[in-house]
Formats: structure tokens, C-alpha cells, sequence
């Protein structure tokens, strides 16, 4: 948003002289009066004061003053003053207005010459008063741009007698090189949104350089084209029918090659359940053989005890057969004899060692029923699903065997195949690169440079639209540079 700049006065200064004061109200300023009274000069000291080179005019009238004093107001920053010698160079600002005497200590020196990239000179410290710092201009049809200067917009508020006279609009000086800042600079002024958003665009030799320079490039693209289609490709003009004639057999040897392969995959699958069946079989019978072994061992044992209990039972029936009789070591008679374990005992454990033994003997009975069930299992694994098995599983791997040679084959065609359709679509995405190139290459070389007319008004488009943008983003305010109390100075 713009801040309007107004002047308050102008004061020459110098020493043994009193000061010369002209002094300004609001809005716009005339200065009136006969020839040589210094009218064009207090013009020229304002653009002086404002930045513009050069030295000014050596008239008697000046020679007794050293400096200038321009009083400025701001609606931001307040009261201001701009000092330098009336034989140029550096300025110095400071707060307040300021009619001569010292420049105060701490003013703000300010280079003449403008620097876009630095505040410090009188240029870009005018532009932050009125709001129009970092803004960029147009300075040709081509879109080129460059950073606003306050020199840009100084000859729309200070306007001379010539330029009141001049026939030309007042928007421009009459320099046809400048016409095209002064365009984006009065616009600028009008809507407030600077040139930012234009794209720039190649001027006509150079745009005219880059599409020879461009159309090279495509030549030598479509040159190494042409080289490697010949390396490779002979016949490249027969490799749109060759792909037609290849389709067909492509897709049924693929076909082919999925049936065999559906195929080997289903006995592969077949096979590793019969190897896992095997293995099931396998592991039972080495079970049950196992359990038979230890069967045997426990028989065994029971044999055993059988036949120790018998030999306890005999040896019980025979102590208690021989009880009452003489003693036939010592002779002693039977109610002479005092023995440590009763008949009774004797008898007692020959009834348990009876019990016992029939118990083994049921024992091994059941042992036996057991042996008999394992045996008649493993008769059966081993003469029915076993054998079956196995001769189904070498029927497998014979059928493998047999196809799996056709299937490689298959593979290997259908590989051989592959190559030479990968090799035919390289070659058609060459031909269709090349195809693209030369269309790019028409295209670039055909096309004519818009006309300067043509390039303005596409500026002035630009232009609009990033003017109708800043309104947008602003609420639709309408800042007037003009309007808003940059002052005009024309001299008459």
C-alpha cells in the first residue's frame, strides 16, 4: 500500500547569507512568476534533493549557498529532512524539519546513486516512505525486469514548463527507450501491484539464436538415431510388420509354456505329498518295530518271574511237606525242634508267591494280545499303503523325468522368443523417438517470434492480472500513488 510523500519546504543555506525559504502547502504547488527568478532552478534543486544526478546549474544567484534543505512529511514516519551540498554528492536525514544551521549528530547518511540491494541511498529510502520498496518494473517488451527505482517515478511529481508544453502524453518522456519503465511505472502507480508476475521471454535475436541452436540439437539427436537404427537395425522400416507377425506365436508359446509349467507344478505338488505319506509310513513302522523289541525284553521278564515264583512255590510245598519229621542233621525229633518261621508263614508265602505268578501270567497274556496287534499293523503298513506309495511316487518321477526336458525346451524357445520381441520393441521405441524428435524439431524451427505489439500487449495481460491479484489479496482497496499526495512541482 502507498503513504503519500508531500513537501514542506525548500531553504539554501550558506554562510554570511541569510537563508532562502520556499515553503509548500498540501495537494499540488505552483510556482509562478516572470523569467529568470530562479523558477526552474528551485525545480531542478527538488529533483536535486531527490536523488537525480548531475551538477546544477552554476547561476550567479547560488554561488553565495552551500547547501539545500528539503522538508518532507510522512504519514509513517513524521517530519523529515534531506541536506546535501548544492555541489552533489552523499545526502543526510534526519528527524524533524530543519531550516539550516548544523546537521544534528546521529543524521542517516544516504548515497545518490541507487542501490536496489541496499536502504542506505536516497533512491530506496524514498521508496519505504511511500510504501513501493523492492517493487520491479518491465524495461522492455521482452518482459526483462529491474528493480523500481524513485528516479522512475520522480518526473510524475515534479513536472517542468517544457513537459507542461509537450505534446506527448505526460505518461512518457518522449524516450522511445524508456517508454516501456514508464508504461509499468505509471501503471504501478495506478494499481498499486508492480510487474513481479511477468515472465520474461527471450528478445528476438536471441530467441532467433536459441531456436538455431535448439533445432542443432534435435539434428544431432535424430543424427545418433539414425547411427544406432543402422547399427542395429537395418531393416527398420519392416519392424512395425515383423511385431505383427511375432504376436501370434509369442502368445502360444507362452500358452504352451504355462500349460507344461501348470503341468509340473501339479506332480511337484503330488510328489511332496507322497514324500510326506512315505515318511509317515516310514516313521510308524520304525515305531512299531521299536515297541515289538521292548515287548520282547518285558516277555522275557516275565518268563523270568514265573519261573522264580514256581521255585518259591515248590520250595514252600516241600518245607511244609518235611515240618513234622525227625531232624536229619541231628536226629532230633519233631516236638524236640524249635524253628524261627512258623508252617503257617511257610504257607503264606507260598499262596502269595502263587497269586503272583498268575498275576505275571495274566500280564503276559495281555502282553501277548498287545504283540500280536502291533505285528498285524505293521503287516499292514507294510504290505498295503506303503508299497503303494512308493510305486506311485516312482510313477511321478518318471512322468517328471519325462517332462520336465520338454518344458526346458519349451522355456528356452519361448526365452529365445522373448529376446527377440524385446529386441523388436526397442527398435519401434527408437523409430517413435525419432518420430517425436522430428515433430519437436518442425515445431521449434516453424515458429515465429511474436511481434513487439503482439509481446505489449501480453505485458500489459500480465500486468493486469497481477494487478487484480494485489487488489484481491489487499480487499479490493485501490491505492492512487498519484492521488495520495506525492507532490507535483511543475515550473510555469
Amino acid at each position: 500500500m502507498t503513504a503519500p510523500l508531500m513537501l514542506r519546504h525548500l531553504v539554501y543555506t550558506g554562510p554570511g547569507v541569510s537563508a532562502a525559504t520556499l515553503r509548500f502547502g498540501p495537494g499540488l504547488n505552483l510556482l509562478l512568476g516572470a523569467s529568470n527568478t530562479g523558477k526552474s532552478f528551485a525545480v531542478k534543486t527538488i529533483d536535486f534533493m531527490l536523488g537525480a544526478g548531475g551538477r546544477l546549474p552554476d547561476i550567479e544567484e547560488r554561488r553565495a549557498y552551500d547547501r539545500a534543505w528539503l522538508g518532507l512529511s510522512t504519514q509513517a514516519s513524521g517530519d523529515l529532512t534531506l541536506v546535501r551540498g548544492l555541489k552533489g554528492g552523499a545526502l543526510q536525514v534526519s528527524s524533524g524539519l530543519s531550516e539550516g544551521g548544523e546537521v544534528p549528530r546521529g543524521a542517516r547518511r544516504l548515497a545518490a546513486a541507487n542501490d536496489a540491494e541496499s536502504s542506505n541511498n536516497v533512491s530506496q529510502f524514498l521508496l519505504e516512505l511511500i510504501g513501493l520498496q523492492r517493487k520491479l518494473v518491465v524495461t522492455d517488451a521482452n518482459g526483462a525486469k529491474k528493480p523500481l527505482s524513485f528516479r522512475d517515478i520522480a518526473r510524475y511529481c515534479i513536472v517542468d514548463e517544457a513537459s507542461m508544453w509537450n505534446e506527448v502524453s505526460p505518461v512518457h518522456s518522449g524516450q522511445h527507450i524508456r517508454k516501456t519503465v514508464e508504461r509499468s511505472t505509471f501503471r504501478l502507480l495506478l494499481t498499486g501491484a508492480d510487474d513481479s508476475a511477468v515472465t520474461q521471454v527471450p528478445a528476438p535475436k536471441l530467441r532467433a539464436a536459441s531456436t538455431a541452436a535448439k533445432v542443432e540439437v534435435f539434428d544431432e539427436m535424430i543424427a545418433a538415431l539414425d547411427a544406432e537404427l543402422a547399427s542395429h537395425f537395418p531393416d527398420a522400416e519392416e519392424l512395425a510388420a515383423q511385431g505383427e507377425k511375432l504376436t501370434a506365436p509369442f502368445e502360444s508359446l507362452q500358452a504352451e509354456l504355462q500349460v507344461a509349467q501348470d503341468s509340473v507344478r501339479a506332480l511337484m505338488a503330488q510328489k511332496r505329498s507322497l514324500v510326506q505319506e512315505l515318511s509317515s509310513h516310514e516313521q510308524r513302522l520304525a515305531d512299531i518295530q521299536t515297541r515289538l523289541a521292548r515287548f520282547q525284553q518285558l516277555d522275557a521278564i516275565y518268563v523270568s518271574d514265573v519261573q522264580r515264583l514256581e521255585s518259591l512255590e515248590e520250595a514252600g510245598f516241600v518245607l511244609a511237606l518235611d515240618g513234622e519229621k525227625d531232624c536229619p542233621l541231628c536226629g532230633a525229633q519233631s516236638p524236640a525242634q524249635r524253628h524261627g518261621h512258623p508252617l503257617r508263614e511257610i504257607e503264606d508265602v507260598r499262596a502269595a508267591a502263587l497269586a503272583e505268578a498268575d498275576k505275571v501270567r495274566r500280564q503276559q497274556v495281555d502282553l501277548g494280545k498287545t504283540v500280536v496287534a502291533l505285528q498285524e499293523e505293521r503287516d499292514a503298513v507294510a504290505s498295503g499303503p506303503f508299497p503303494a506309495a512308493r510305486n506311485r511316487l516312482a510313477q511321478l518321477e518318471q512322468e517328471l523325468s519325462r517332462l520336465t526336458p520338454q518344458v526346458s525346451a519349451t522355456q528356452n524357445r519361448f526365452t529365445d522368443l522373448l529376446k527377440a520381441r524385446e529386441r523388436l520393441r526397442w527398435g519401434l521405441a527408437l523409430l517413435e523417438q525419432r518420430r517425436v524428435l522430428v515433430r519437436k524439431r518442425e515445431e521449434v524451427a516453424s515458429e515465429k517470434p511474436a511481434s513487439r505489439a503482439e509481446r505489449l500487449n501480453r505485458l500489459d495481460e500480465s500486468a493486469k492480472h497481477g494487478a487484480q491479484r494485489a487488489r484481491r489479496r489487499s480487499g479490493g482497496r485501490r491505492d492512487d500513488a498519484v492521488g495520495h499526495g506525492i507532490p507535483f512541482v511543475p515550473g510555469a
